[in-house]
């Protein structure tokens, strides 16, 4: 039965440029990997923070042409978690209550950022694609 704690890590690792090289996106409880590998990382991977930060979801969709609904859930998930990780380090303003800042740490490589990203506090509704009328 799969945990119903939805609590998420990411992890993002910055070049001295502030270029993206990599993020780790897991649930917390049981560091399950959400989604990493999408096509929405490679196509993030090597950009400069306020780029990655300009990047509208739907453009996205669009540009990385995907019309599988869970991929593209897998991929809104990853887009908002390292968007929110890039915000915090940038020093937006986040929803504190949702997201926590837990390190950020300077090297001569580059940032590591790690957040918390706690779940919405209620799901929206689920709407399905079909009318059964039974």
């Amino acid at each position: 039965m799969p945990c119903k704690d939805t609590t998420a890590k990411i992890i993002v690792w910055l070049d001295k440029n502030e270029k993206l090289i990599n993020f780790d996106f897991t649930k917390l409880s049981c560091s399950k990997i959400i989604g990493v590998g999408t096509p929405f990382m490679q196509f993030c991977i090597g950009h400069h923070i306020d780029d990655i930060l300009d990047i509208n979801f739907d453009l996205a969709l669009q540009t990385l042409n995907s019309d599988n609904d869970e991929e593209n859930f897998l991929m809104y998930l990853e887009w908002d978690a390292l968007k929110s990780a890039l915000q915090s380090y940038v020093g937006q303003n986040l929803d504190s209550q949702r997201y926590q800042v837990a390190s950020i740490l300077h090297t001569e490589e580059g940032v590591k950022i790690s957040i918390i990203i706690k779940p919405v506090k209620t799901m929206p509704k689920t709407l399905f694609c079909c009318n059964s009328g039974k």
